[in-house]
C-alpha cells in the first residue's frame, strides 16, 4: 500500500560542533515551504533539556519494533517554526508512535528567519552528539555553512500509505482526547517506570492512581485507564530526571472501552514532549475513523479556499475561521479536523488547539484508499435510494445502508464485524454532503441493518 515516493535532498549532513566554548547545532533542511528553508538562527538556553529531549523525539522515527505490518522507511523528523516556537516531529516507523518536542520562545533567544514546515536531516551520529550538550548553544536550522558545507546528497524513500496517513490521524485523535491524570514530577516518573518496568513487549497495561499514587496493572483484568504496549515509552526513560510534571490524556475508541490512544505530556524546563502511543500496537494510528470523517465532511474544494486564512497562523480558532469565512461555528470545526486529517495541521493538547503545519509530503487525502473508492461509487451513480434506505451496488453484490438517530447501519460483513466505517456508508456519508452523482429510486424492500455507526463527531 504506497503512496508513491519521496525525494529527500540536503545541502550537507546535520552536524555540531565546538568552537572554543561555544557549541553549535547546524540542521539541514528539505522540502516543504521551499527546497531548503532557512528558519532560525540564535542561542538555546538550557541545553542539556533541549538537546535530551531533541534527541529522545529524534530516536523515536528510528524504533522499528516490528509491532505491525507498517514498516517506513522514513526517518527524517519535521520542524516547523512560528514566531512563538519551534516544533519538532518524528512518527515511528510501525505508526504506532507520535512524539512532537515543543520548544517555548523563552528558550530561544534569536530570529525566526522563516515560518513553515520542513523536513530535516538527523542521522545517528547527529542524535548522539545531541546528548552530550551540557549548556546553551547556537542553533542554525536550514543553513548552509555547517563544517561539512557542500557534502549534498539525496535519498528517495517509498511512503506507505497508513504510515502517511497514521501521522496526519494522530492530530485528529488528540482533539478528541481527554485528561484522565495530572501528575507531579515525582508521580509521573514513578507511573512511566512502572508501566515500562512491569510491561512484557506486546503487552497490555492498565493504569489508574491509589491514594496518590500510580498503580499499574498487567495480570488479570486490566484495571484503569487501558495502555497498549507501554514498553513504547521506554524512550523518555532517559529524560525522567529532568521532568517537572506528566499530563495524561486518552482517546476511547468506538465501541471499545478496552482500547484507548493515550498522549503523554511531559513538561520540562522551558519544553515539552508529548508522546502518543496508539490504541492498538499491532495496526497503529493508520485509519482513524474520526479523521476519515473529517475528510468526508468537507470537501476538497473547500480546503484549498481557506489557503490565504492559513498564511503564518500559530493556533487555528474555530471562532476566528467563523468570522473570518463567514461560516457557522460547526463548520469551521469541521474544516480545520479535516485540514488536519490532511496533513495540514497539528494538535497541542496543553493549548487545546490546532497548530498550522503542513507535512512537506503529498496530499494525505489523496491517499485515504477508502475515501477513494467511496467517490468512486458517487461518480459511477452506484447509490440508489427508497425513503430512508440506499442500496450501494458493486458489481453483482448489494448492500442496504440506513441512517438513524443513532447512525448510519449497513448489512455488509465488514460493518458487521467491526465498529469501523464500510465503504459504502462512506459513499453514502459522502454523497450527502457533495451531491453530484446520481442517487436513483429503486423498488426493493428494505433489510435490517446489522451493526450501527454513529455519524458526525
Amino acid at each position: 500500500d504506497q503512496s508513491g515516493y519521496h525525494t529527500y535532498s540536503y545541502l550537507a549532513p546535520s552536524e555540531i560542533g565546538i568552537d572554543g566554548l561555544r557549541t553549535e547545532v547546524w540542521v539541514t533542511t528539505s522540502g516543504g515551504m521551499a527546497h531548503h528553508p532557512y528558519l532560525f538562527f540564535g542561542t538555546v538556553r538550557n541545553g542539556r533539556v533541549v538537546g535530551r529531549s531533541l534527541a529522545t523525539v529524534l530516536d523515536n522515527s528510528h524504533q522499528d519494533a516490528g509491532r505491525t505490518r507498517v514498516i517506513s522507511p522514513v526517518k527524517d523528523a519535521i520542524i516547523t517554526a512560528h514566531e512563538q516556537s519551534l516544533r519538532f516531529e518524528s512518527f515511528s516507523a510501525d505508526a504506532g508512535v507520535y512524539a512532537r518536542l515543543d520548544v517555548d520562545s523563552d528558550m530561544l533567544y534569536g530570529d525566526i528567519t522563516g515560518m513553515g514546515a520542513t523536513s530535516m536531516d538527523a542521522l545517528p551520529g547527529f542524535r548522539s552528539r545531541l546528548k552530550s550538550i551540557v549548556g546553551n548553544f547556537v542553533l542554525a536550522v536550514g543553513t548552509s555553512d555547517g563544517p561539512r558545507s557542500g557534502e549534498r546528497w539525496t535519498k528517495v524513500v517509498a511512503l506507505p500509505s497508513p504510515w502517511l496517513r497514521g501521522l496526519s490521524e494522530a492530530g485528529v485523535i488528540a482533539s478528541a482526547s481527554v485528561l484522565e491524570f495530572e501528575l507531579s514530577g515525582a508521580q509521573g516518573r514513578q507511573a512511566l517506570h512502572s508501566l515500562v518496568r512491569h510491561s512484557g513487549a506486546h503487552g497490555l497495561a492498565g493504569l489508574r492512581m491509589v491514594a496518590g499514587r500510580p498503580v499499574v496493572t498487567t495480570a488479570g483484568a486490566v484495571e484503569g485507564l487501558p495502555i497498549a504496549c507501554p514498553k513504547r515509552l521506554e524512550p523518555l526513560l532517559s529524560i525522567l530526571p529532568d521532568v517537572e510534571s506528566v499530563r495524561i490524556y486518552s482517546h476511547r475508541h468506538h465501541g471499545s472501552e478496552d482500547l484507548a490512544t493515550v498522549s503523554f505530556v511531559l513538561d520540562l524546563d522551558g519544553v515539552s514532549i508529548t508522546w502518543m502511543l496508539s490504541a492498538d500496537h499491532t495496526v497503529g494510528f493508520t485509519g482513524d475513523r474520526d479523521a476519515l470523517d473529517a475528510l468526508v465532511n468537507v470537501h476538497p474544494d473547500v480546503l484549498r479556499d481557506v489557503d490565504p486564512f492559513l498564511t503564518n497562523q500559530y493556533y487555528l480558532s474555530e471562532s476566528s475561521f467563523a468570522r473570518a469565512l463567514g461560516i457557522s461555528h460547526r463548520d469551521a470545526i469541521d474544516i480545520i479536523a479535516a485540514l488536519a486529517a490532511s496533513g495540514r495541521a497539528g494538535y497541542d493538547l496543553t493549548a487545546q488547539s490546532f497548530f498550522q503545519r503542513d507535512l512537506p509530503f503529498p496530499d494525505v487525502g489523496k491517499t485515504q484508499a477508502r475515501l477513494v473508492g467511496a467517490r468512486r461509487l458517487v461518480d459511477a451513480g452506484a447509490i440508489s435510494s427508497r425513503g430512508s434506505v440506499l442500496r450501494v451496488s458493486q458489481g453483482s453484490v448489494t448492500n442496504r445502508v440506513t441512517r438513524d438517530a443513532g447512525g448510519f447501519a449497513c448489512t455488509c460483513s465488514v460493518d458487521a464485524r467491526t465498529s469501523d466505517l464500510c465503504d459504502h456508508v462512506i459513499a453514502v456519508k459522502y454523497s450527502q454532503v457533495h451531491p453530484g452523482g446520481e442517487t436513483r429510486p429503486y423498488e426493493e424492500a428494505e433489510s435490517t441493518p446489522i451493526a450501527v455507526w454513529g455519524g458526525r463527531r
